[in-house]
């Protein structure tokens, strides 16, 4: 089974801040992650998400690096320090934001995040969004907000999804396509454009996929409190 998360395209490029590693890490050396944070999804008028905090954490939810906005007339900007080659969550929090939580692998060498990669969700833009669905109302601090895209639509038509929460519940997960109009309407065996889920327990957080044709993918996402678990690109392995 391969695990697929949202990709970080990565161009050479170099800088530096404080490397925040456990001694207990093997020492590969570091290399600097560079890149645009938004405010939302990309939709060519975004705003930046700036002045807040963007946590790597390992897969247990230990903190391994903070960003840094090291350019002062580039805000939204942001460098890092990792290790290469490295699993990782991503952690974005800022006042008037509701939190994001990426999973990514660090690149093997200095990179650059295409604009786009990386986003939060600036309150009054996306709340009137979320509260579009039925109980959703503001986000505790105790739960999760699932929001998933696929990067392929046309080939998650008709597949079988199980979302797990954090109390090892199957949690409701609601797929929808993109009528003639462009809203959004329940997918069926129709392409996944969204996938949906609110109210998921502390704890990690799993999607299962499974699609007519054999294919298979499963990520987990360590959330935390407050946030929204931003499960963008997905992709599943190629056809034989």
């Amino acid at each position: 089974m391969r695990r697929c998360s949202a990709i970080l395209v990565l161009l050479p490029l170099a800088a530096g801040c404080d490397l925040l590693w456990p001694p207990s890490t093997e020492d590969t050396g570091p290399i600097t992650w560079t890149g645009r944070v938004l405010d939302g999804p990309y939709d060519g008028e975004n705003g930046v998400f700036t002045g807040g905090s963007f946590e790597v954490t390992d897969l247990e939810g230990n903190l391994l690096a903070r960003g840094e906005e090291p350019w002062a007339d580039d805000p939204g900007a942001w460098r890092i320090d990792v290790r290469g080659d490295w699993p990782v969550a991503i952690h974005l929090a800022a006042e008037g934001v509701l939190g994001a939580v990426w999973r990514s692998t660090t690149p093997a060498t200095d990179g650059y995040w295409y604009t786009g990669a990386l986003f939060a969700y600036d309150e009054a833009t996306w709340m009137p969004f979320f509260e579009q669905f039925d109980d959703v109302g503001l986000l505790d601090p105790d739960e999760r907000w699932f929001w998933g895209a696929p990067e392929d639509p046309e080939a998650w038509a008709g597949a079988a999804f199980t979302l797990t929460d954090g109390a090892l519940e199957s949690a409701e997960i609601m797929a929808f396509e993109a009528d003639d109009e462009g809203f959004l309407v329940p997918a069926g065996d129709g392409p996944v454009v969204y996938l949906l889920a609110f109210g998921l327990a502390p704890g990690d957080v799993r999607l299962e996929v499974s699609t007519g044709d054999g294919r298979t993918m499963s990520e987990t996402w360590p959330a935390r409190g407050a946030e929204v678990i931003s499960a963008w690109f997905l992709a599943l392995p190629r056809e034989n």
